[in-house]
């Protein structure tokens, strides 16, 4: 292919200002030598500015950016379960009350202490259960929550946060007693520690949600006196007469406790119903406002 060739393959795009500053400046100085090659360059810059105008003067209808934006913004955005729920996790941090964590941690480092001190090993798992409860019973509501109007209106669900702070103190708990359960293996043969370490986990888990319920249906002080004294009353039967007094009473309260599946079982039936309870007071909130 010669220079001549060459050029008229690259007047189209000479013509439509496709070409880079090198291969115009050779272009241009072929053309003002060859007539031929002008022509050819009429040719293309007619059918160019053709090409132009029946686009310009093509618009598209006003509903088409509006639909194509509803199209875009109707599409859910997935997000994996796990990633979203730490973010809700996360971002409940801040908002627990900051005197749980000292205090949880402190109760239960003072219950470690007097169970070696004391050489009773019981005795720190008879602990757990109640600072889990007290902690549940200050984690939600307007009573401990400075932004909870704010609270009511974000976007992610009453139910989300609620679960995110429950997971959250529940579980910070849970660490510090299996790290010091962990502790009391140094003193006491880990196969003594580990079954009552299992055995405080449902009370712990019943307690908990018990406060927390009572919380939000009542007050926190009810909370924490409702649950510390289902709590004490089982101890009182399995050291005193009070049981043959109570008769089959007592022993039904007494098996309750030493149920895991009841106590699970009762735990998630009161979270069901606190759901529905926060889910509709929020919807109700929102409607008034």
């Amino acid at each position: 292919m010669n220079k001549h060739e060459k050029i008229i393959d690259l007047l189209p795009f000479y013509a439509s200002g496709t070409l880079s500053a090198n291969e115009q400046t050779h272009v241009k100085q072929h053309l003002s030598a060859c007539e031929e090659c002008k022509a050819e360059l009429e040719l293309w810059q007619g059918l160019s500015q053709v090409i132009h105008s029946d686009y310009e003067s093509q618009t598209a209808p006003p509903y088409v950016l509006s639909q194509a934006l509803e199209s875009i913004q109707s599409q859910p955005v997935r997000t994996n379960f796990f990633v979203k729920a730490w973010q809700i996790i996360r971002s409940q941090v801040p908002l627990v009350k900051k005197e749980i964590w000292p205090a949880s941690l402190l109760i239960l480092v003072l219950g470690f202490v007097v169970t070696l001190i004391a050489d009773r090993l019981a005795f720190i798992y008879a602990v757990a259960p109640l600072v889990s409860a007290a902690g549940l019973a200050f984690i939600y509501g307007q009573e401990h929550d400075p932004a909870y109007e704010l609270t009511l209106s974000t976007p992610i669900s009453q139910i989300q946060i609620l679960a995110a702070r429950s997971a959250l103190v529940f579980g910070y708990n849970f660490v510090i007693v299996t790290l010091l359960s962990g502790g009391l293996t140094v003193q006491y043969p880990a196969d003594l520690v580990l079954p009552l370490m299992l055995e405080w986990i449902a009370p712990m888990t019943f307690l908990s949600t018990l406060g927390l319920c009572l919380s939000i249906f009542s007050n926190s002080g009810n909370a924490i006196f409702v649950s510390y004294l289902l709590w004490l009353g089982k101890y009182l039967l399995l050291t005193s007469d009070l049981q043959a007094l109570l008769g089959q009473t007592g022993v039904l309260f007494l098996s309750f406790w030493q149920n895991p599946a009841a106590l699970y079982f009762v735990s998630a039936c009161l979270l069901l119903l606190l759901f529905v309870f926060v889910q509709r007071s929020s919807k109700l909130s929102q409607q008034l406002n």
